[in-house]
C-alpha cells in the first residue's frame, strides 16, 4: 500500500502505527546489492550494453535511498519505508549532503 507521509502520520497519532529512524534500510540496501550483482553477471557473460549500463545506476540510486530512512510498523511487523524521491542521481546524493553532511562524507571517501 503507498502511503503519502500525511497519511503516515496521520496513523502515528492515531497510534495505529509507529515509526522508527533508520541508519540503513537493508531492504533497500540489499535490492541495490542485487541491481549490481546483475550488473555484474552480464558483464562478465560480454553483455556491455544497455542492460549492463541500467543496474549499475539502480544499484546507485536504491543504494543512496538505503540512507537515513523512516520504517513504518505496525506491531513487530514492517509495513513501508519512507526513503528521498525522486531517481536524479546526482540530486539524491546532493539531498543526502545537504541533510546528512558526515554520510555524504564518509561515502565520498569511501567509494
Amino acid at each position: 500500500m503507498k502511503w503519502a507521509k500525511k497519511k503516515w502520520e496521520e496513523a502515528i497519532d492515531k497510534g495505529s502505527i509507529k515509526e522508527s529512524h533508520e541508519i540503513v534500510d537493508f531492504g533497500l540496501s540489499l535490492q541495490a546489492k542485487h541491481y549490481f550483482e546483475a550488473a555484474n553477471v552480464l558483464k562478465a557473460n560480454n553483455i556491455n550494453n544497455f542492460p549492463y549500463y541500467m543496474m549499475l545506476p539502480l544499484s546507485i540510486e536504491c543504494y543512496l535511498k538505503s540512507i537515513r530512512t523512516t520504517t513504518y510498523w505496525r506491531g513487530s511487523r514492517g509495513i513501508g519505508v519512507m526513503h528521498e524521491k525522486g531517481h536524479d542521481l546526482s540530486q539524491l546524493f546532493t539531498t543526502l549532503s545537504e541533510k546528512y553532511p558526515q554520510d555524504a562524507s564518509y561515502l565520498s571517501k569511501q567509494y
